[in-house]
C-alpha cells in the first residue's frame, strides 16, 4: 500500500509541477522584463520599451537614458478586467504589468518620460513644458518597424503649448531645429533666448499661426527612424529564478 500511495504522491507533483507558468527574464538598459507568456511577446514589450527610451532621448539630445531605480516589467497572460499599465514603485525600484500581446495606453508612456526627464536632466524645463513633451511623446507609435510622432491625444491635451511642438516637431522644415530647442531647454536654457537662437525669431512671432494650426485640427505627423535592431538576436532570454518570480 505504501508504495503505491508514494506513486500516486509523485504522479501529483509532477502534475503539479507541469502546471506551473514558465518564467522567462529578459533585459535592456533600466528595464527587466519577466513573462509567463513567451519569448515572443516578452521580446515584442522590451523593443517596445526600449525603442520609446531611445526615441525620446534622440529628440532631448541625449542617447542612453537611464532611470535611477530599475523598472521591472510584468508581461503576462492577459485576464479579464486587467487595469491599463501604469508604474508604481515598490521595495525594488518601478515596477508594471503589462498584458501580453498589447500596448499600454498613452498614459503609462507620459510617466516613463516624466520619468527620464526626472532622472536625466537636473536643469529643468520652464513652465508646464516638461509635461506637454511628455504628452506629445505618449502617443508615439510603433508599428512594423515605422515610427509616428504627433499623433493626438485626448482633446483635453491639445494645448496651445503642445500645438506648438507637435507643430515645430512635425514640420520637416523645423524639425531638425527643434530638436536643437528641446535639447538647450533640457540643458536650462532660457526660453526666449532658445527660440531666438533655434529660429532667429521669437516664440511670439509664432503664436499666430499655431493658433490657426490648431483651430484647424488638421495635425501632421512625422515617421521617425526606429533603433536599428533585432529583437531576435538583442534581447537574450534566460530561465528567471523562482526567488525573484515570488
Amino acid at each position: 500500500m505504501r508504495p503505491l500511495l508514494l506513486t500516486l504522491a509523485l504522479a501529483g507533483l509532477a502534475v503539479s509541477t507541469q502546471a506551473e507558468p514558465k518564467w522567462i527574464e529578459t533585459k535592456s538598459g533600466p528595464f527587466v522584463v519577466y513573462s509567463d507568456a513567451g519569448d515572443k511577446d516578452a521580446r515584442a514589450a522590451l523593443d517596445h520599451l526600449d525603442q520609446f527610451r531611445f526615441l525620446f532621448g534622440e529628440s532631448l539630445g541625449k542617447r542612453d537614458l537611464h532611470t535611477v531605480w530599475p523598472i521591472t516589467v510584468l508581461v503576462l497572460k492577459p485576464a479579464k478586467n486587467d487595469p491599463p499599465p501604469s508604474l508604481g514603485f515598490s521595495r525594488d525600484g518601478w515596477l508594471t504589468v503589462w498584458p501580453a500581446g498589447s500596448a499600454p495606453p498613452p498614459s503609462f508612456f507620459q510617466q516613463l518620460a516624466l520619468l527620464f526627464i526626472e532622472d536625466n536632466w537636473p536643469a529643468r524645463m520652464p513652465g508646464t513644458l516638461e509635461h506637454t513633451f511628455a504628452t506629445l511623446f505618449s502617443t508615439l507609435q510603433l508599428q512594423n518597424g515605422k515610427v509616428t510622432l504627433g499623433i493626438p491625444p485626448d482633446p483635453s491635451e491639445r494645448t496651445r503649448e503642445w500645438a506648438l511642438l507637435q507643430y515645430l516637431l512635425t514640420n520637416p522644415e523645423t524639425s531638425s531645429r527643434t530638436r536643437v530647442l528641446l535639447s538647450n531647454l533640457a540643458a536650462g536654457a532660457d526660453e526666449g533666448a532658445a527660440f531666438r537662437n533655434s529660429f532667429e525669431k521669437p516664440k511670439s512671432a509664432m503664436d499666430a499661426e499655431v493658433g490657426r494650426y490648431l483651430a484647424a485640427g488638421n495635425f501632421l505627423t512625422l515617421t521617425l527612424p526606429a533603433k536599428p535592431l533585432n529583437p531576435e538576436i538583442a534581447f537574450s532570454i534566460i530561465p528567471a529564478l523562482p526567488s525573484r518570480i515570488r
